[in-house]
């Protein structure tokens, strides 16, 4: 999944607490050899490297996080999307590089994906390949989904609670940080491109999406570009891997849409968004948006 994963553990027993951890470390690192399109021989890499007509056969996981994707697909009205791998590997090349990739090249990668279709049965741990090219690629929903397996994973070991992390920008948060009365759960920073607006999560889970450490690496499948909307975003959701997909779909929608995705959502899922003038706006499932000025009291989740 290229990124790093921190787990803090709060229990009275902190050799009980690492050896929960490490249990849940051991979880990430399956759930890659799964989920991973570079990881050969794995689930996703499988998939991409079928032949027309080949039926698939999955693991629990991948197809759990597979139909997870697709509904956030059509939530977000196609925003979201896990087939355009391909693509997204010419915008991270072109972003080393500094330079931006050729308009023909990106429009050539993504009609090729348009014309690709694999099925997935709700039932069954099948993906058929019926129209090859699409290149499945769970990077922006992957972190969260391994997150949401860790939590379920240390609630197995009676851990209550603890903050899970990936690469900072996918936070899952169970329980609180200590049991001292107000706390009410973990503190977090919303980190955006000119300033930080404080957050407490209790049982909830963020995820984090802009431009500021990998450059314009986000597609819109919907124009076929690399507008975006906002400088950053940031989804709160019950769960890590509905946070970290929204966050990403965020990026390329407009406040409207943003809201009536909110709006469509079961409670507790949540839209912020910073603005090019460094304003930082919160929209909840009311569909109205307000912003949050500095200094105000930290956003509780």
């Amino acid at each position: 999944m290229a990124t790093t994963f921190e787990f803090r553990v709060r229990h009275a027993e902190p050799v009980y607490a690492r050896q929960a951890a490490q249990a849940a470390f051991a979880e990430i690192d399956r759930l890659e050899t799964l989920l991973s399109r570079f990881h050969e021989g794995s689930d996703i890499w499988r998939i991409n490297h079928a032949a027309t007509g080949e039926h698939v056969v999955i693991s629990e996981e991948c197809h759990a996080c597979l139909l997870q994707a697709l509904q956030l697909h059509e939530f977000t009205g196609g925003a979201f999307d896990i087939t355009i791998g391909a693509a997204a590997d010419l915008v991270k090349s072109a972003g080393k590089n500094r330079v931006v990739p050729e308009p023909d090249a990106l429009q050539d990668i993504l009609d090729q994906r348009a014309a690709s279709t694999i099925a997935l049965s709700p039932g069954n741990f099948v993906v058929e390949v019926t129209q090859p090219g699409a290149s499945l690629d769970l990077g922006a929903i992957g972190k969260g989904f391994a997150l949401d397996a860790a939590a379920a994973l240390l609630r197995e070991w009676e851990i209550e609670n603890a903050l899970l992390s990936a690469g900072g920008s996918s936070i899952l948060a169970m329980g609180a940080e200590s049991d001292a009365p107000g706390t009410g759960g973990w503190p977090v920073n919303l980190l955006g491109e000119t300033r930080s607006a404080p957050l407490v999560l209790h049982d909830y889970a963020l995820g984090a999406s802009g431009t500021g450490e990998q450059g314009n690496h986000i597609i819109d499948p919907r124009r076929r570009s690399q507008a975006y909307a906002h400088i950053r975003a940031w989804a709160l959701a019950p769960a890590a891997a509905a946070a970290d997909a929204l966050s990403t779909a965020w990026m390329t929608m407009n406040r409207d849409e943003i809201a009536g995705v909110v709006a469509g959502l079961a409670p507790g899922h949540a839209a912020m968004v910073e603005n090019p003038d460094g304003s930082l706006h919160l929209c909840n499932r009311t569909g109205v948006w307000a912003r949050l000025e500095p200094g105000a009291h930290p956003v509780r989740a």
